[in-house]
Order: structure tokens, then sequence, then C-alpha cells
């Protein structure tokens, strides 16, 4: 039997590295972003063999086919989880934003009972760095055989407690959702999976999947390995705004 899945997360928070590192255990086939906006073109992480679901609309639209929205993305979703003997588990990543501009991919996550895998960053002010370092550099993902570019950037002190306390608030209701449509959900955290490798057993498991002899791989690299205090130009104020707040441990340097 083939686990059907989808690894749900938000920005910045490891997705494409824990997808990559699924889609190298040979009984996973791991997906990137396949509802992502205007898809097209280059991919980072999971396997490649597949179109964007934009891709698969202009092809259906330009043989006009007389079929509606909902009818293309569930058989899209269909071609996406075909079952197949040599696999345990099938699925793909999605973003927060992405299921909100699909209304109908919740029939179709609860129908046929997909699991969702929560992928959570905890710490949300190194979601903002990485997010702020990403734009810095215009690249949002590196190889392994690449070297990121050391980059610092300025967090506007003004909107760093606007900005955490939005994204934990979007954290917050996506757990209510989800956990709300009565199919297998699991959370996993980035921290601990980037520790501690073998963690990722727990979520093999999840999926039904028979651990390997040997450890899952990335083709990708780590972008930010320095410090919060080398990457924040004005690590100070920082440090001053979040002094007494709810966001307090997240400075770590």
């Amino acid at each position: 039997m083939t686990q059907p899945f989808i690894l749900l997360s938000t920005q910045r928070s490891g997705s494409t590295w824990v997808i990559d590192m699924l889609n190298s255990h040979p009984r996973i086939t791991a997906y990137g972003e396949l509802l992502l906006e205007d898809g097209r073109g280059k991919r980072y992480g999971g396997e490649l063999d597949l179109e964007f679901f934009d891709e698969f609309l202009e092809v259906r639209i330009g043989q006009q086919r007389n079929e509606s929205s909902r009818e293309i993305l569930f058989q899209y979703l269909n071609k996406v989880y075909e079952p197949s003997e040599d696999l345990q588990a099938l699925g793909f990543k999605l973003m927060y934003g992405q299921f909100g501009a699909y209304p109908d991919l919740k029939d179709y996550l609860i129908g046929n009972e997909i699991a969702i895998v929560h992928l959570i960053r905890v710490n949300l002010l190194d979601i903002l760095i990485s997010k702020e370092t990403a734009v810095r550099r215009n690249v949002f993902h590196y190889p392994a055989e690449e070297r990121p570019q050391e980059v610092k950037v300025r967090l506007d002190p003004g909107q760093i407690l606007t900005r955490l306390e939005e994204q934990e608030r979007e954290v917050e209701r996506v757990k209510k959702r989800f956990t709300a449509f009565g199919i297998p959900y699991r959370e996993i955290f980035y921290e601990e999976l980037a520790a501690d490798a073998a963690k990722f057993i727990d979520v093999l498991e999840f999926l039904g999947v028979r651990p390997l002899s040997f450890s899952l791989r990335s083709r990708l690299r780590r972008m930010n390995v320095l410090s919060q205090s080398e990457l924040v130009s004005n690590y100070a104020e920082v440090k001053a705004v979040l002094a007494g707040s709810n966001f307090v441990s997240f400075l770590t340097s």
C-alpha cells in the first residue's frame, strides 16, 4: 500500500530540505511545490518527473475540455498520487498560502485520507532572518556543491514583533484547521530534524515506511551557518526589542 501525504509548511522552514531528504528513500517519492502559483522551470528538492499543476492546467484548457477547475485539480492529484507497488509513501510540499488558493483541496484531502506531515520551525526569528538573507542573495536554495554567499541583513526594529506575532498566529490557525479534518496528522519540528537526522525515523513510521540501514541524504546545502549576531547587522537593536517579550527565547547568540 502506498501512503499519500502532503508536507505542510510555510516559507523558510526547511521544507525543501525535508522533501529532498524523504525523496532519497528508495520507497518514497516526494515532490516540491506542485501547486506553486505560475510554477515553471527549475525546481529544487524532491522528485522532478512531474509537471506543476499550472502546466497541467494549461494543457487541459488548451484541449478545450468541458471540465470544472475542481475536476481538473482532482485529475491532477489522482495523477500525483497514482499508487505504485514499489512505493510505500508518495506526496508533495504544500505551503500555507497554496492551501487557501485551492478551496476544493480540502475535500480531496479528506476524501482520500491524505496524511498531513506538518513541518514547523519553532524559532520564528530564524525564519525572519532566513527570509531576509534569501532576498539579499536573491537565491533561495543552494545545491550541496555550491557555497552560499555570506551576507548581513538589517531587521526593522519597528516591525519585528508584528512579524513574529503574525507568523505565530498563522501557525496556530493552520494547526486548528488541519487537526479538525479527521485525517492522519503529525507535527514535526525543523530544529529537531536538523540537529539529529535520526528523527526522520519518526516521520517514516508515521508514513508506514520502513527505515533504512543508512541515513537519508539531501542534495541541498544549508544557507545560513553563521550565528544570528553574525547575520544581523543591528543585532543589539533586535535583542532590545525582544527583551521581555514572548519571543526572547528565539535569541540564540
